[in-house]
């Protein structure tokens, strides 16, 4: 299971494979969440969800960080 750590937005960009999952405020001011996975510089899997919850979304992004080998999961919470 991938380590999850938490961002801020003061927080240096991650580097290397990642799974990042950012909560943001949409321009209709609905909550948006993306899920990317990033593997080897290039972005192998996104999701983008309003319906996702935090504890879902990042139980979701460690079934991705599974599937492509990812060490670590990054949430950055905006909204």
């Amino acid at each position: 299971m991938a380590e999850v750590k938490f961002l801020n937005r003061d927080s240096t960009a991650p580097t290397g494979d990642f799974v990042a999952i950012t909560r943001r405020i949409a321009p209709n001011n609905t909550v948006v969440t993306d899920i990317i996975c990033m593997k080897d510089g290039a972005a192998v899997k996104t999701i983008t969800d309003r319906q996702f919850r935090p504890d879902a979304a990042i139980e979701t992004a460690q079934e991705i960080a599974d599937e492509h080998d990812v060490e670590v999961v990054y949430m950055l919470d905006l909204a």
